[in-house]
């Protein structure tokens, strides 16, 4: 790999513009950083944020729960956890083509959990996309991808953008109409991205500080939106959230899992940490937890812990148990694009997607000095997610 280097060039006018805009910005209203501030129009990034926000007008189909693999929360039959066993082989044990199998599956061709046969895996419409979006999206983001180099850390720095804007939209999706279902279905995306190891690199920054601080942000996050659910009246065994256990155990994984973006943040203090205080929640609501992958044994370890948490009032701190708004602002409020990152400025946003590039600027960087990208590949990264099938 070439030697890092800090970039030399100007930041871009579209990019000072942006800058200067923030910095203009109210304070209370810099928290949500208006998506105009955020995205340039045209690139992937923009486009796909306008399918988001078009799919929000429609809850419906928004909020629609879908069939998804059970392999995605981390089931048994994960591969992750069956060692170098494929899950592709054509063949089951009696030397079957497994054909007879898929009457029994869901439409995505996933079987029900064994663990929990009575129990549904789905996600809603918009959790999905959201995953599958930002897996799309961490494309453009990568130099690697798109033959071109920049710096090292740029897919890193990349990744942690796309992150960052997972906690803007959820910011301002609790100001929305569509409230914490939208909220829900963010972090259901997040989730997946998260259990998919898409968020991994951004713990490869050279700002240490930076990635544990977003780490600490997405625990906040996740807290808040349990103390949201709580004060909805819908954290509950009969809850209209279908997968509300499913996803409670997939978080509850994430936080534990020896290599994840949470590592850094382990506290020594069990009850603090975000395993101890999920399994809280879900003690005090009589929430099942399906048992994903190694679940049974983490719960093992983090229900003894979970009985010594103390969780505050949802109504407490305003509304805000988790100190949700203050972590953000501070964050916000600390912390930026580097200068040598071509486009210093405020976080999130579509600064490292090259799509939000300019066609002169791709080739200066391409190896072979010609835009690596054509209007038609830049609608394609852009374009509608598949269906879980």
């Amino acid at each position: 790999m070439p030697p890092k280097r800090k970039s030399t060039e100007a930041p871009s006018a579209d990019a000072q513009k942006r800058a200067k805009s923030a910095q203009d910005t109210p304070a209370h209203l810099a928290l949500g950083l208006p998506r105009n501030l955020r995205l340039t129009p045209g690139s992937a990034s923009a486009e796909t944020d306008v399918a988001w926000v078009t799919l929000m007008q429609d809850p419906a189909k928004a909020f629609e729960y879908i069939p998804l693999a059970p392999t995605h929360y981390g089931s048994k039959r994960d591969p992750l956890d069956e060692g170098d066993e494929s899950e592709d082989s054509d063949e089951d044990e009696d030397g079957e083509d497994g054909e007879k199998d898929k009457d029994e599956a869901h439409p995505d061709g996933s079987k029900p959990s064994d663990e929990n046969p009575d129990q549904e895996w789905v996600i809603t419409y918009a959790g999905f996309q959201k995953c599958v979006s930002a897996q799309r999206l961490s494309i453009p983001r990568d130099p690697d991808e798109m033959t071109m180099y920049t710096f090292n850390d740029h897919y890193a720095y990349g990744t942690l953008e796309l992150v960052e804007n997972f906690m803007l939209d959820f910011q301002a999706a609790g100001l929305a109409e569509s409230g914490w279902k939208e909220q829900w279905a963010l972090c259901e995306g997040l989730g997946l991205f998260i259990r998919h190891g898409s968020a991994d690199a951004m713990m490869q920054i050279d700002h240490g500080e930076c990635a544990v601080a977003m780490s600490k942000l997405v625990k906040t996050m996740f807290l808040s939106m349990l103390a949201t659910l709580e004060r909805n009246r819908v954290l509950k065994p009969d809850s209209e959230i279908k997968n509300l256990g499913h996803m409670m155990a997939l978080w509850l994984r994430l936080a534990e899992e020896p290599c994840s973006i949470f590592s850094e943040i382990r506290e020594s203090d069990g009850t603090r940490r975000l395993a101890s205080i999920i399994m809280a929640y879900a003690m005090k609501y009589d929430i099942a937890l399906p048992n994903p992958g190694n679940l049974d044994s983490i719960k093992a370890i983090v229900e003894p812990r979970a009985k010594k948490v103390k969780l505050p009032a949802p109504e407490s701190k305003k509304n805000d148990p988790w100190d949700w708004n203050k972590s953000l602002k501070s964050y916000v409020g600390k912390f930026e694009v580097p200068a040598f990152a071509f486009a210093p400025g405020p976080v999130g946003g579509d600064k490292l997607d090259v799509t939000s590039w300019t066609s002169e600027r791709r080739k200066k960087y391409a190896f072979d000095k010609k835009d690596p990208l054509t209007e038609e590949m830049i609608k394609d990264l852009s374009g509608k997610p598949p269906s879980p099938a």
